[in-house]
């Protein structure tokens, strides 16, 4: 179901609230195909421009997307709920202005007991994925650096695979066989069950803001115009601080 969708970030929504506080857990693999260096010829994205050429459709999208992402990640930190994003090592999804204001607000005070902010690198070669495929995993749970991996020694990646393409002026792109490797090896996936049951959480954090009013005005109202969702909830004849979270 596609994300961007009035559907489907109902569908994601639904999905979260499922989750059991405080033990549960919610993966993301968001789209990473317009944040890996191998499209910024095109998406024009880079440290100081991380949201790239916005009047490009696909790139405008994936900032939404993002957004939408991070809001889901709000909902789960307020429900104690932990969460895990997966991207390549290249990625710049992480320095996202709504991801960079979910890892500032963990340093805060009355942020910290919600959630915490910790990233490792890794390899999804190390998991028997056919490429070395270096990725990055960011998450509420200081527990992730369990699934920290190098490159194996004499890795050797698929010789058949075509996962780049250069033009002749010298653009980088994704190759043919690109979105084929996007797939996680089922290593992976074990590994990351066995750890989570291992140390997923049995209480909630202590959060020393509990008696404080909501009214607080540590934060601004923030209505999330960049998740796109606005029509949406006009359609629902509701406003985005009484969505269904």
């Amino acid at each position: 179901m596609d994300f961007m969708t009035d559907e489907g970030i109902f569908h994601a929504i639904a999905l979260a609230r499922r989750l059991k506080p405080v033990t549960g857990l919610q993966t993301f693999a968001t789209v990473c195909s317009t944040w890996a260096w191998i499209s910024r010829s095109s998406t024009r994205r880079s440290r100081q421009n991380v949201l790239g050429n916005q009047w490009i459709d696909n790139v405008a999208k994936a900032n939404a997307m993002v957004s939408r992402m991070c809001l889901l990640i709000c909902f789960l930190s307020a429900r104690f709920i932990s969460w895990i994003l997966e991207q390549p090592a290249s990625s710049l999804m992480v320095h996202h202005p709504r991801m960079r204001q979910i890892k500032e607000f963990s340093k805060v005070e009355s942020g910290a007991g919600l959630s915490e902010f910790h990233e490792v690198k890794t390899s999804m070669g190390a998991f028997g994925a056919a490429t070395r495929k270096p990725s990055k995993l960011y998450s509420s749970e200081k527990w992730i650096a369990k699934l920290e991996r190098s490159i194996p020694a004499g890795f050797r990646p698929d010789p058949q695979l075509q996962t780049s393409t250069v033009d002749a002026f010298g653009g980088v792109t994704g190759g043919r066989d690109l979105q084929a490797t996007q797939a996680y090896p089922d290593r992976y996936g074990q590994e990351l069950l066995r750890v989570w049951r291992r140390h997923k959480r049995t209480k909630p954090s202590h959060w020393p803001a509990d008696d404080e009013s909501e009214d607080s005005d540590e934060f601004e109202e923030d209505a999330w115009h960049d998740t796109n969702m606005d029509a949406l909830v006009r359609k629902k004849k509701v406003s985005l601080y009484t969505m269904p979270f």
